[in-house]
């Protein structure tokens, strides 16, 4: 087994040397942790079937209404669950809001007798419960590993650390911790680790100025303390860990919750209860009360039925006889695509040659535009031929989310390919665009006191949350062999579409933006065949004239945080994690400014910034046409380096967060003088080669830069179980370097199986709409945990609200502002400082009509309204941060793409 594929253990001997464990019935209690989903492997791993874990466990939030008293959870679950696990989570135990139901059902364990494991927050809230103190801990730990030390010295023999040796490397992830000197009587320390002083990684003086763990903020002091990772009750069966045995880098995770489940079996056994791992099953109701969070597979709706009558079919075009080579791409765009202001446009452009993760690139025009306002909950849409507009609003408990996955869902359903042809994962036909950030309102299921991003507000009331256009003909070059290809939608003769239920598909129908007939398509393909033929002509003239340098397209960028507003920001946002409110947020601000002049052509943009900054998942997008309504046109230009989700027409999940970033030797002004100093072309050569593998290898052992890479990598494999077999997820390349055109970054490869995939009679599983929003917002955008990330990030990325002179007042204010235990969403204050990221760490891509989807991150991007440019950058905040460290970052950042003029703010 790959040493990551189990995620907290390594090698497994549980399952290779034994039968599997029969798993008893276990609830999960979720305190909106996300890293709570990561269990199940463990689960899985024990039992080596995921359908078991699946069957056999529920996750549950603890705001669920089932576990809104002590009475709903006697009468409706403890009956029919043999063991319990109370999750990580952010807050503070003695905090209902963040512990739930926790505490008083800690405090009747005698009554319930139902083995249960405390993980971090569940660890402390079991001490709380029984009179100890949870205190803040004087070593702040977030994506770093201890060593295990035993109370009693030898290896455990007995207990939740059976057999676990002394030092085992754990991941911890806490602010607080629990005081051993107040531990009552009732509860035993059984493990613990010594927390040393905080150090930094050792560099040579040329490149310490550039690795951030050398900046750590002079405000944080780290002092030595012994801390509990392990309790247990002398009486009843309660355990609890200070750590996260789940974690990818933690070891013997598997053997823990072994021991966790064979104390569970003994002690339902000797107080003659029903035996775990029983023939005695969850009710089908409860078990679909946790679909909702951790995806079941279930029959697909045709299971047994007549299958739909197919009204589409797509139909693949090969011009691989035609020589155009990928260097004449932007000649093919501009000719056949670029059409002008009345025809949205989109290439989603491979730029970077080479690079393994972006095989493909994509040209298409948008038959019809679709744009989500947030604010009015309605959907737009325009049709690119007639000029047509039409929209709908949202029925009451319905969201766009569900509106996109329904259409997809039911186009998959109606339309014919043929499997066997090609890869699993390319473009062949549907929908293309973007879902914006604040589109995690709905993802994550926020309520109204915990976002300000509500509807009503002046922000959101205009915000444009979503846009995608729908491309029933798509030119694909595959850059692996320089073939072109194209793909059309083509109807099926006879179709009169009677089948089709949903509004959004009937409304694209309507404008004509579904399929083309027979002879249209031809008439593309036609048309596509003569300009590669007549580009691909030794005596060809390119249409298109060389693009000045981008310096004289876009005016500097002004930032709207000044550098003291957004250094402000970064130390609440310290005083926020070490409270224990989130292990790391990712702080963003924006950047403005407007285009030289306003006849500035956006393709011509793009052009120049393809080549300043190419990336293997580049796009030029033009989602709707130019007077399809009041709006100036906006023009997406990204060369985003990172993939947000991909997922094949069979099932198969890819995640690949970026976290970590070092310059490339050469770029910085320290560079530039030291290689004036060098005397000849040979020795400068020669020390940007010594000098990038120096930085390849500190980058790759920094134990900052690991850290924040490490808290969305676990993030980002408990989002994948929510919908993925929990034995599939896997990481096949943890935190390995990779080095693109201005940064070397840490890069790790995440995988999985959507649950029901490939099964016979269970249909393809989860669908892409789906899948994508249970990933959403990225996680390498908001920190960890998501949910909570999320909500205080949108207090903290306000406007300018204090001046530079009351600078400490302002931290204060913000600081007690944000930690409230309760806030006040509707706020005045909060409310008309909010700034909305908008397309911004969003997610860009295409969702296929045969379930096959590819979305990058949606950074290193310009975003044109007309002449207006923005530019969004940020960085992880963790307790380590350097304010002023983490502002040159951001700018470091834009200005990889734009010039920066940092005199004055935008607001």
């Amino acid at each position: 087994m790959n040493e990551t594929t189990v995620g907290s253990s390594g090698h497994n001997p549980l399952t290779s040397t034994s039968s599997a464990v029969p798993l008893p019935r276990i609830l999960i209690i979720d305190h909106f942790d996300s890293y709570t989903l990561n269990l199940l492997t463990l689960l899985a791993a024990l039992c080596n079937d995921s359908s078991s874990v699946s069957d056999r466990v529920v996750v549950l939030p603890h705001t669920h209404h089932l576990l809104a008293s002590q009475d709903a959870f006697c009468q409706h679950l403890l009956p029919h669950f043999d063991a319990l696990i109370l999750s990580p989570g952010p807050g503070s135990p003695d905090r209902k809001a963040d512990f739930g139901f926790g505490l008083e059902y800690l405090r009747n364990a005698a009554k319930y007798r139902l083995p249960t494991l405390g993980v971090c927050l569940g660890h402390q809230g079991m001490a709380t419960a029984f009179g100890g103190v949870v205190r803040r801990a004087k070593s702040i730990q977030h994506g770093t590993q201890s060593s295990l030390q035993y109370s009693k010295g030898d290896v455990p023999q007995a207990g939740i650390f059976a057999n676990v040796p002394p030092g085992t490397r754990v991941t911890r992830y806490n602010s607080l911790t629990v005081d051993p000197s107040t531990l009552p009587e009732c509860l035993e320390m059984t493990a613990y680790a010594d927390d040393p002083r905080n150090d930094c990684v050792e560099a040579p003086p040329q490149v310490s100025e550039l690795m951030r763990s050398r900046a750590t903020s002079p405000t944080t002091t780290m002092e030595s303390e012994r801390c509990v990772l392990g309790l247990q009750h002398k009486t009843l069966p309660l355990w609890g860990v200070q750590f996260h045995p789940e974690s990818i880098e933690s070891r013997e995770g598997v053997r823990m919750m072994h021991n966790f489940i064979e104390m569970a079996r003994k002690w339902q056994k000797e107080g003659n209860e029903t035996a775990c791992g029983s023939s005695l099953k969850i009710p089908p109701s409860i078990l679909a009360e946790g679909a909702r969070y951790v995806a079941a597979a279930r029959p697909s709706p045709t299971c047994g039925a007549t299958l739909p009558k197919k009204l589409w079919k797509v139909v693949e075009v090969d011009f691989g006889d035609l020589p155009v080579a990928a260097d004449k791409a932007e000649e093919v765009f501009a000719r056949l695509f670029k059409k002008g202001a009345r025809h949205p446009s989109v290439w989603l452009d491979s730029a970077r040659p080479g690079d393994p993760q972006s095989n493909f690139s994509y040209m298409a025009s948008p038959s019809c535009s679709i744009k989500y306002r947030a604010g009015s909950r309605t959907v737009e849409l325009y049709g690119s031929r007639a000029q047509q507009r039409t929209s709908l609003r949202l029925d009451q408990g319905e969201d766009f989310w569900h509106c996109m996955h329904q259409a997809q869902q039911e186009l998959q359903g109606l339309t014919h390919f043929d499997r066997s042809s090609g890869a699993p994962n390319v473009f062949r036909c549907g929908f293309v665009g973007y879902w914006g950030y604040e589109m995690g309102i709905d993802s994550l299921g926020l309520q109204e006191d915990e976002t300000i991003s509500s509807p009503g507000s002046e922000e959101v009331e205009s915000l444009s949350a979503s846009e995608f256009g729908f491309c029933p003909t798509v030119l694909q070059l595959d850059h692996s062999t320089g073939r072109w290809k194209g793909y059309i939608l083509e109807r099926q003769d006879g179709a009169q579409g009677s089948e089709r239920r949903s509004r959004l598909l009937l409304s694209m129908k309507d404008l004509h933006g579904i399929g083309l007939s027979p002879a249209d398509a031809r008439k593309w393909a036609d048309l596509v065949r003569t300009e590669l033929t007549a580009i691909s002509s030794t005596h060809a003239r390119s249409i298109l004239r060389a693009p000045p340098p981008l310096s004289t397209l876009i005016s500097p960028l002004h930032p709207v945080d000044c550098p003291e507003d957004y250094q402000l920001k970064v130390e609440a946002a310290r005083a926020l994690i070490a409270q224990g409110e989130s292990y790391e947020l990712c702080l963003t601000s924006q950047f403005c400014g407007r285009l030289s002049n306003a006849g500035v052509d956006h393709f011509s943009v793009y052009r120049a910034l393809r080549a300043k900054n190419p990336a293997p998942y580049a796009a030029f997008m033009e989602l709707a046409p130019e007077d399809s309504s009041g709006d100036r046109r906006r023009t997406i230009l990204s060369t985003s380096p990172e993939r947000f989700l991909s997922k094949t027409s069979a099932g198969l999940v890819e995640m690949k967060p970026i976290k970590g970033t070092l310059p490339r030797a050469g770029l910085t002004a320290l560079d530039k003088a030291h290689l004036s100093r060098l005397p000849t072309p040979e020795a400068r050569n020669a020390w940007l080669q010594e000098q990038d593998a120096l930085r390849r290898s500190l980058l790759q052992a920094d134990k900052k830069e690991r850290a924040e890479n490490l808290m969305i990598v676990d993030l980002i494999r408990a989002d994948l179980l929510s919908f993925c077999e929990a034995g599939s997820v896997h990481v096949p390349g943890l935190m390995r370097v990779e080095s693109f055109e201005s940064v070397h970054q840490l890069v790790t490869t995440v995988r999985g199986v959507v649950v029901g995939a490939g099964k016979g009679g269970m249909g393809e599983g989860v669908g892409p709409v789906e899948a994508l929003r249970r990933c959403f917002p990225p996680g390498s955008m908001t920190g960890a945990p998501k949910r909570r990330s999320v909500t205080l990030l949108q207090r903290l990325e306000g406007k300018r609200r204090v001046s530079n002179a009351k600078e400490t007042a302002a931290l204060e204010a913000v600081q007690e502002e944000c930690a409230t235990p309760s806030i006040n969403a509707s706020s005045p204050a909060w409310r008309t400082s909010h700034r909305p990221r908008g397309v911004y760490s969003g997610a860009l891509g295409w969702i296929g009509v045969d379930g096959a989807t590819d979305f990058s991150v949606v950074i290193r991007t310009a975003v044109l309204d007309g002449d207006e440019v923005s530019v969004g950058a940020g960085g992880a905040i963790t307790y380590l941060s350097d304010k002023e460290k983490e502002w040159q970052e951001v700018l470091d950042k834009v200005e990889a793409l734009c010039m920066v003029d940092v005199r004055e703010s935008s607001e």
